[in-house]
């Protein structure tokens, strides 16, 4: 018997990034893709540039730039589609959320591997991406020249990512906001996050549809 083609997820997003819908591609060329979503899906004017998010290709997730050629409660077309550069995708697909995490703190080994556990810090991660994230935690905690990792629940799992220090802001007298990069992502970890950005998204344009956004 011949399997049905794999329908790939979807995520449509104006081009300032704002979420407008997900779907399941149900026929994709080079340069353009349908999508359809029995619950429905935005009504966007013909020829309106946005951005479509696609889960699940064979080489990963991709973010493409296009036109939207027809759209209805059901179905949408994009045509002209192009592959957005690097930098594009992955700030496409940074996504806004609230969760509590914990970072664990080791000493560094000089050839920057995880040495002895020190302490571990309660933090707040803002946003997150497939390289990275961005954590709220207590501005006096001594992170500089530590090995960390960010202990944080993904819905039904709980992982533990390694991250390297890359910036570090005040936001308050007591706080700072430290920009943190994913490093030694295997393509197990690739999967759980290509998957839970992709849940956090639906969630937040489930949620804006109930608010009437």
């Amino acid at each position: 018997m011949r399997q049905k083609p794999k329908r790939l997820k979807c995520v449509l997003q104006g081009m300032d990034n704002a979420l407008l819908g997900s779907g399941l591609a149900v026929r994709m060329k080079e340069d353009s893709i349908e999508i359809e979503n029995e619950n429905g899906l935005p009504s966007i004017a013909m020829g309106t540039q946005i951005k479509v998010v696609v889960y699940g290709m064979e080489d990963g997730l991709h973010v493409f730039v296009g036109n939207v050629y027809y759209s209805t409660k059901d179905r949408l077309r994009v045509d002209n589609m192009v592959l957005c550069a690097g930098s594009e995708q992955r700030k496409t697909y940074r996504v806004t959320i609230n969760s509590p995490g914990t970072l664990l703190v080791y000493a560094m080994r000089p050839d920057g591997g995880y040495g002895e556990k020190l302490f571990e810090e309660p933090v707040n991660v803002r946003d997150i991406s497939m390289g990275g994230c961005l954590v709220e935690a207590d501005k006096n905690a001594n992170l500089g020249g530590r090995a960390l990792k960010l202990r944080l629940t993904m819905y039904e799992t709980i992982e533990e990512i390694d991250l390297k220090l890359m910036s570090a802001r005040e936001k308050s007298v007591s706080e700072a906001l430290y920009g943190m990069a994913f490093r030694n992502v295997n393509q197990r970890l690739e999967q759980v996050l290509d998957r839970y950005l992709l849940r956090v998204q639906q969630d937040q344009i489930r949620k804006s549809r109930r608010l009437g956004y």
